[in-house]
């Protein structure tokens, strides 16, 4: 057992010598990549049953900083914002759909963007989001649309 004198000794060496052991520690990894590699297969071979017991405490522990890291990790990797971004632009909305202005209450919302340009227009309920992306994000058969609606309530209030 390691003396309480020797232990703070080595504490002391590591503070330091902080970055002359980062330094060796780089260098031994370099040279010996191919031995550490084997090592680390070899270890998690033997210890299977136990990594992935530990994994699935981690993960049930860790259950909603997990989801919130996937979260912000697939708005940063599909539309380039974070998920403080996301809560900003929700918030700007006051929680509702920019088309429709409905609150979804099971959903979240989902982001909008330019296909073309990738930039990040709104966030849509899951209708709004559809009905866009049946129209083509075409300006035109919006329009055509409108126009088609228009007539049919013309013809109602003609009746």
């Amino acid at each position: 057992m390691m003396s309480t004198k020797n232990a703070e000794y080595q504490r002391k060496y590591r503070q330091e010598n902080r970055v002359k052991l980062v330094e060796y520690r780089r260098k031994y990894r370099q040279e010996n990549i191919i031995k550490i590699e084997e090592r680390e297969l070899e270890y998690r071979q033997k210890n299977k049953v136990r990594i992935a017991e530990y994994n699935r405490g981690y993960r049930q522990r860790n259950k909603e900083k997990l989801t919130k890291r996937r979260r912000d990790n697939h708005l940063q990797c599909s539309y380039g914002i974070t998920l403080e971004d996301y809560d900003r632009m929700l918030e700007a909305q006051q929680g509702c759909c920019a088309i429709c202005s409905s609150k979804p209450e099971m959903k979240r919302l989902a982001v909008d963007h330019n296909h073309s340009t990738g930039k990040v227009r709104g966030l849509l309920c899951d209708l709004c989001n559809r009905a866009l992306g049946l129209l083509k994000d075409d300006y035109q058969i919006v329009k055509s649309v409108e126009n088609y609606l228009r007539k049919d309530i013309l013809k109602a209030k003609a009746v």
